[in-house]
């Protein structure tokens, strides 16, 4: 299943997402694609948005797959809180 998050993914968006993730994730052995390459602007809320889900995948036996560009702000604060060595993220061009 993909997931696409465009322009804000702070704070009150955040949550919003968060809690669609959730839902989405609760479903047995789903393989959900997250495309964050198009998210202009992240904050501790978006982190938390998909920290929470993929926890609730893995409990469900489903898995996270993260797409973001290299230039993207999620990028830097999945480098930055080191996120990106257990997370499975991978780069778009």
């Amino acid at each position: 299943m993909e997931y696409t998050i465009k322009g804000d993914f702070t704070s009150v968006r955040a949550l919003e997402i968060k809690n669609e993730l959730l839902d989405i994730s609760r479903n047995h052995d789903i393989h959900l694609m997250l495309d964050i390459s198009e998210a202009q602007a992240a904050d501790i809320g978006a982190l938390n948005a998909i920290m929470m889900c993929h926890n609730t995948l893995r409990k469900n036996n489903g898995q996270l797959t993260i797409y973001v560009k290299k230039d993207n702000p999620l990028h830097e604060l999945f480098h930055l809180t080191k996120f990106d060595k257990f997370l499975d993220v991978r780069l778009l061009n």
